[in-house]
């Protein structure tokens, strides 16, 4: 197999086949394209890791091993992102800390009150503000 026919196989399954902006159709060498990063990445790891010399099999094997390790890089990401979410997410559902509305800092806009809710310890963009704290 040549390049060519991988980046061809791979790209029967990207979205509107748009791994072919990136790599010339006849030649499998690489050409600038635009619009798409992760396309770009795509064949651009296929292209690196291509082994000429390597049976048809192990090269599919090496291109599926490339896109699952970058697989697991993005799923670190996603899993890193939304733990950052989950420490502001309820932030979300306060009124301005500033000027508080209620007895509590804050406020929650559903009327729940930090000693109920059990979800207030994961707000930690309070800069040092505890919402289960009455205001005097």
């Amino acid at each position: 197999m040549q390049i060519v026919d991988l980046l061809k196989k791979a790209n029967t399954h990207y979205d509107d086949g748009y791994l072919e902006v990136y790599f010339d159709a006849k030649t499998g060498e690489p050409k600038e394209g635009k619009g798409d990063v992760l396309a770009d990445f795509i064949v651009a790891e296929l292209q690196e890791t291509f082994d000429p010399n390597a049976s048809d099999y192990t090269q599919l094997e090496n291109a599926i091993n490339v896109m699952e390790t970058a697989r697991t890089d993005l799923s670190k990401v996603i899993k890193g992102l939304r733990q950052h979410m989950d420490d502001c997410r309820w932030c979300e559902n306060l009124v301005d800390i500033n000027s508080p509305r209620t007895k509590w800092v804050g406020g929650c806009r559903f009327g729940l009150r930090p000693d109920t809710c059990g979800k207030f310890e994961l707000a930690k963009c309070y800069e040092g503000h505890d919402p289960r704290q009455q205001i005097n």
